[in-house]
Parts: C-alpha cells; sequence; structure tokens
C-alpha cells in the first residue's frame, strides 16, 4: 500500500504504515537480498528497511498529523524508489526472477497513487475512476505479492531438494573415497622390526587417497630384504589406483625374481625389477601423462652389503656410526622416472655398518611449505639423524618436526618416509 499524503483519516494511516512494514519486510528483506550480490547494494538495502521500518512506527506514537505525514511520505517515497531501483537492477541484469514479480507488485499501485496524490493537491478533480483505480492497484499489489510469496516457496523447495540430493552425493562420494583409502592402506606393509634391522615408517597423503607408495620384500632363505618407496607424479584417486597396480606388478615381480636371487647380482635384479614397472606404467598410465619415481633399496642382512637404485627419486640419507659420532651422507641418485620409457637409472652400492641408518622419503616432505614458505631442509633431518635415539623416536620426531613447521597448512603433496636401521645378523 503506498502511502497517501495528506491523510484523510487515522485508519488510512495505520493501514499505510502497516503496508510499508509488510511490503518491506516481505520483498525487500527477503526477495531482493537473495538475487542481490553486491555488499554495497545489500547495506543500502538494509539500511532503507530500518530507516522506513523505524518511520512507519511514528503513526502509532503522534496520531494523524500534516507535518509528520509529509515528512513521512517524502522519506519513505525515497527508500521505496531506491529499493525500486535496486530491483531494477536485480530483475534486469541478473535476471532474478522474484525482482520481476517485485516490480510487478509496485508498478501499478506506485503509478495510481502518484496520479491520486496529484489530485488531492488539486492539480486535477478526484475522480470516481481514481478512487476505483486506487481501490483495485491494493488488491493487485496483495494478489501478485500472493503470488511472488507463493513462488518463492516453490523455490525455496527445488533449492532444497537439489541440496538434499547434493548432499548425499557428496557423502556418497565421501564413502567411496574412505574405501579407496582402507584399500590403499592395505597395500602398505607392516611396521614391524625384522630380524637384522629395525624399520618405521609415516604415511600422510594429501587427500583422502594420494599417490605414495612403499613396500619390502624379505627373502628370508637368502637373508635380504628389498625395500621399495614410490611416488605417482600428482596425487588424488587416480595416483591412489596407479599405486594399487605398482604394487601388484612388483610382488608379482619380486616373486618370479626370488628363484633366480642367487645367480643374479642385486644391481641386475633390481634394474630387471624396474624395467619391468617402466613397461608396465608406460603401457597403462603414460596416456594420463601419470609416471612415477622410485627408489629400490637391497641389504644383505647377513653382510650389511646394499645396493640402492634410483628412478628420478629424492636421494635417500645414509646416517652412518663411526669412533667419531654419527655423519650424514646422501646416496647419489638420478635416473629416468618409471613410466617414461627411458629406462635409464642411477645404480649405487654401498656397505653398512651395525647402527647405520637409512631414511628414504618421497619430495612432499621437502617440498610442503608452512605459512610463510619454510621447508623441511637437509640440515633439520641431519639433525634428528645424528640423535643417539632409537629408530622409532626418530622417525616420531621427524613427524612431529614437520607437522610443527607445516602448522596445520593443507598438504600440497602426499608425504612418506622410512626409516631403516641396520642390525646385522
Amino acid at each position: 500500500v503506498f502511502p497517501v499524503w495528506p491523510l484523510f483519516s487515522q485508519d488510512i494511516w495505520y493501514s499505510s504504515a502497516i503496508g510499508w512494514i509488510a511490503l518491506t519486510a516481505l520483498f525487500a528483506k527477503g526477495f531482493l537480498l537473495k538475487g542481490t550480490d553486491a555488499f554495497l547494494e545489500k547495506k543500502i538495502l538494509k539500511i532503507c528497511v530500518w530507516i522506513s521500518g523505524s518511520l512507519a512506527l511514528i503513526p502509532f506514537l503522534s496520531g494523524p498529523n500534516y507535518y509528520i505525514a509529509l515528512i513521512y511520505n517524502i522519506l519513505s517515497g525515497i527508500f521505496q524508489f531506491v529499493i525500486l531501483a535496486i530491483a531494477w537492477r536485480a530483475a534486469f541484469i541478473r535476471k532474478y526472477t522474484p525482482a520481476f514479480i517485485f516490480l510487478a507488485a509496485w508498478g501499478f499501485p506506485i503509478v495510481v497513487a502518484v496520479v491520486f496524490v496529484g489530485a488531492t493537491q488539486g492539480f486535477y478533480p478526484v475522480s470516481n475512476n481514481i478512487l476505483y483505480a486506487l481501490t483495485f492497484s491494493s488488491v493487485w499489489e496483495v494478489v501478485v505479492m500472493a503470488t511472488a510469496l507463493g513462488y518463492r516457496i516453490v523455490v525455496l523447495q527445488q533449492e532444497k531438494d537439489r541440496t538434499q540430493a547434493s548432499l548425499m552425493e557428496k557423502a556418497k562420494l565421501e564413502g567411496e573415497l574412505q574405501a579407496a583409502r582402507v584399500v590403499q592402506e592395505q597395500l602398505l606393509p607392516p611396521q614391524q622390526d625384522m630380524p637384522g634391522l629395525d624399520f618405521a615408517a609415516f604415511f600422510q597423503p594429501a587427500e583422502i587417497a594420494g599417490g605414495d607408495w612403499y613396500g619390502y620384500v624379505h627373502q628370508k632363505e637368502h637373508s635380504r630384504i628389498t625395500f621399495y618407496i614410490g611416488d605417482i607424479t600428482g596425487h588424488g584417486i587416480t595416483s591412489a589406483v596407479l599405486t594399487g597396480l605398482v604394487c601388484g606388478a612388483v610382488y608379482s615381480a619380486e616373486a618370479r625374481s626370488s628363484q633366480l636371487s642367487h645367480l643374479a647380482p642385486p644391481a641386475e635384479q633390481l634394474t630387471l625389477a624396474a624395467e619391468s614397472l617402466d613397461t608396465i606404467l608406460f603401457n597403462t598410465a603414460g596416456r594420463s601423462g601419470r609416471m612415477m619415481t622410485m627408489c629400490f633399496l637391497s641389504i644383505d642382512l647377513a653382510t650389511g652389503k646394499a645396493c640402492a637404485l634410483n628412478a628420478g627419486h629424492t636421494w635417500p640419507i645414509l646416517a652412518r656410526q663411526n669412533e667419531s659420532g654419527i655423519h650424514c651422507e646422501k646416496i647419489p641418485g638420478g635416473g629416468s622416472l618409471l613410466g617414461s620409457g627411458k629406462c635409464q637409472f642411477g645404480i649405487h652400492e654401498f656397505t653398512l655398518n651395525k647402527g647405520d641408518t637409512l631414511l628414504l622419503y618421497t619430495d612432499g616432505l621437502v617440498e610442503n611449505e608452512g605459512p610463510g614458505g619454510e621447508v623441511l631442509n637437509f640440515r633439520i633431518m641431519k639433525s634428528l639423524l645424528t640423535k643417539p635415539a632409537p629408530l622409532e623416536s626418530i622417525i616420531q620426531d621427524l613427524e612431529k618436526t614437520a607437522r610443527t613447521l607445516w602448522s596445520g597448512q593443507k598438504l600440497a603433496d602426499d608425504v612418506t618416509f622410512l626409516g631403516i636401521r641396520y642390525q646385522g645378523l
């Protein structure tokens, strides 16, 4: 109901005030704010709502008064046209349907009200047609407002249905991802000490499932153990699927090569295994551009002789214990990534002494950043590896140090590291 000026009766005054409050609350607060994205427009609408609502309380406090009515109608009229301008923007620029209905509800009553005000001010005589139009405009406004309200209820129900469907789909997807993570964790071997060495590991994917994987094969009859740690380029569910492929291929290759381990030297065995994995990944993941870095480490538990094969992976760290203390060095690596089809690998042979410790890790350990861009560097890892402490304690300290440095930041890459301490048979 458009405020009428001057007022003819107290009933018109009250109905005008109540109509303005209802119209402002229904449309400006509920409809327009929903379709208005601009921060400034929302602030203007809220100011209009509060000031107009406050002005509408004046009639109940003062009763009919010409001058108060004049001020009230001028201010409320200004606010109404501001809201109309924003409604026009929402309707014709943002194509927000309730704003079209809003304009339809107000358009005709505003025209009639302007004509009626002109007649009451003596610009032209008041006719029955104007009075009929004024009555019809009120009915029109109520009908269109009711239609708009019904439309809004339908829209809200549709939004609710879409939201529920989206939540159900999200819950289903999260359930499937959690299942994928459980499966991936089942691919990892148990963390336990074995005759001749201590072993501890840490695994943390950047997402629910990741592209890191590690494993080992213990050939008890030959007193030899071979460790594997790899990193599929990228992370997420696709990389996790490929780690399952690699896991199966590694254990299958080991089952075949274990029968020939006494005939071929470790370097040759590791090279054959790496070439086999390269071919498998090239034929399966090559089309998607996914490759894998990997470090193979074979240790003779009786003699301490070790052989490391590197396929583009981060260089392992060896902490050697001697009379002067514990010293750290990197085991040279290099080589091409598995899946590239190049089959060029870096091989390094060395001998472990009792108490020597090896740290194998993926690049996520040294590339994930803290809030200020800090990364876990060689100096920090060296300070932890040179402590005279049990292997499990060192791995736990490394995890705590890394988490403290990252300070709760979301991981950009998967993180895996293995600790191996040679004890000898």
